[in-house]
């Protein structure tokens, strides 16, 4: 395994850099609309944290090295792309029916990250809102790799990771791809704006519904949404919260 730091990697460092400490604290707090709706400091600020998401999941993919085994092959794609992740495991399962109790381990373990990035986005936009998922989102968590590293331990076959995830590894290649992030954060704003104006017109049920369709195809923008409209002052808390607690089911569905 070489730890040797390429030149894509460093421009990846220098862009979060200057994204975190050049740009987030010389842009204003305030909405830039006239209706409110759209601030460019946490705009920026969703794209900075997905960006450094992603780097640090491309970081611990290569200190793990391609023999890194099922369980953190699966949490780290699941911070990268679970959909990419979901979509090359039912192909290799068709090759190889005996294998789905081990690469039922890789989807738990992609979902565990999905809700440590739903902790990670709370933290970043309303840190009260913490005290209410932490120790729920901890124990799912929790749960999620226990039953991981059981069916890891009991029906791992043998070189199946490699066998597995050579498709899944190709998605993980590059240090930071800008392009996805910006789209992913574009949707996280469309999402904003869709819960914030349903809340605005309709009332708080109307978000509600918002959230749980919204939460069907991107939970973690939904989350982010909801509680950057309690940060506004927009909703009360235990909205906030239901809304959350909603969003992460409708994910399960």
């Amino acid at each position: 395994m070489s730890l040797t730091i390429s030149s894509e990697e460093k421009r990846a460092v220098l862009v979060l850099a200057v994204l975190f400490f050049g740009v987030l604290p010389l842009l204003p707090e305030e909405a830039i609309d006239p209706w409110g709706l759209i601030r460019l400091k946490t705009f920026v600020k969703v794209i900075a944290v997905l960006a450094a998401i992603q780097f640090a999941s491309h970081v611990a993919v290569r200190l793990l090295g391609p023999k890194r085994g099922l369980l953190l092959t699966g949490f780290v794609a699941g911070f990268v792309s679970s959909t990419s992740l979901f979509l090359t495991l039912p192909a290799k399962l068709k090759e190889n029916p005996s294998l789905y109790r081990y690469v039922l381990a890789a989807a738990i373990l992609a979902v565990s990250a999905t809700l440590v990035e739903v902790l990670v986005l709370i933290a970043m936009v309303e840190t009260s809102l913490l005290q209410f998922f932490v120790l729920p989102i901890l124990c799912m968590i929790a749960t999620g790799v226990g039953f991981a590293y059981y069916f890891n331990r009991k029906f791992r076959p043998i070189n199946a990771a490699d066998e597995i995830f050579v498709d899944t590894e190709r998605g993980l290649s590059k240090p930071l791809n800008l392009t996805s992030v910006l789209k992913l954060s574009i949707l996280f704003l469309v999402l904003l704006i869709a819960v914030t104006l349903s809340n605005r017109w309709l009332g708080p049920s109307a978000a509600t519904a918002t959230v749980f369709f919204g939460a069907l195809f991107e939970m973690h923008g939904v989350v982010f949404s909801t509680a950057e409209l309690f940060a506004r002052g927009a909703s009360l808390q235990n909205t906030a919260v239901f809304n959350i607690a909603i969003a992460i089911v409708a994910s399960y569905l």
